[in-house]
Parts: structure tokens; sequence; C-alpha cells
């Protein structure tokens, strides 16, 4: 599709905008998610959406299902957020695994690359 839309549309703000402007309007009608809603805490929207949804599908909605949810959705969570919170992150984890150098170099190189099509683009 993208390349459809980059033959079609050849200014690259207007496919910036073509692109963009889908996401922005569905943001409007589609819910959130739920698992979101409660990591964030926000049980009774998450529930409300819940039960919405159970009804757009037909099915039934129990306390057991919901309990079942609230309970495992919002502990691990908790745990993650503590132990992500501890670590401390420096330049030198860019390239501390090899992936992780590999990925850096990949990015870099691209960067790199762009840089010099777009200064090339400019003096033509």
């Amino acid at each position: 599709m993208l390349a459809l839309i980059g033959y079609l549309v050849k200014e690259w703000r207007y496919i910036e905008l073509t692109i963009s402007l889908p996401v922005i309007a569905f943001s409007f009608f589609l819910p959130e998610s739920i698992r979101w809603l409660l990591s964030k805490g926000r049980n009774e929207e998450a529930e409300k959406i819940m039960k919405k949804l159970m009804t757009t599908n037909k099915r039934e909605i129990t306390e057991e299902i919901t309990n079942t949810l609230l309970n495992k959705e919002i502990k691990p969570h908790e745990n993650k957020k503590n132990k992500t919170q501890e670590r401390k992150y420096t330049a030198l984890d860019l390239v501390r695994p090899l992936q992780m150098a590999i990925l850096s170099l990949n990015v870099w190189f691209n960067w790199l690359v762009l840089y010099f099509t777009l200064c090339q683009e400019k003096k033509v």
C-alpha cells in the first residue's frame, strides 16, 4: 500500500499526511486496549469496554471472568514496572549485546546514507 501511495502522491509531505490521517481518524472510534487500561489502574473503563465488546459479540460476561482478568493483569505489570525503574541505561547499552550492536550499526549507517542522499539532492 505504501508503495502505491508513494507512486500516486509525489510530495513526501502529502504522503505523510495520507498515511497519518486514517490513523488519527480511527483513534477516535476505536476503544482503548483493555490490557492498557488495566495496567494503568482504570478498571471501571476496562469493564465498560469489556461489556460493550461482549454484547457486540453476543456473549455473556460473568463476574468470574472480570475478577480473573482484573487480578491477573495488574500484579505482573507492577512487578515488571519496579524492575525496569531500577535499571539505568547508558550509551554502552547500544553496543553491549552483539544483536544490539548490529542493530545500532544498521540504524547509524541508514542515517548516514540518508544524510548524504539529502545533501546530494540539495546540490543538484
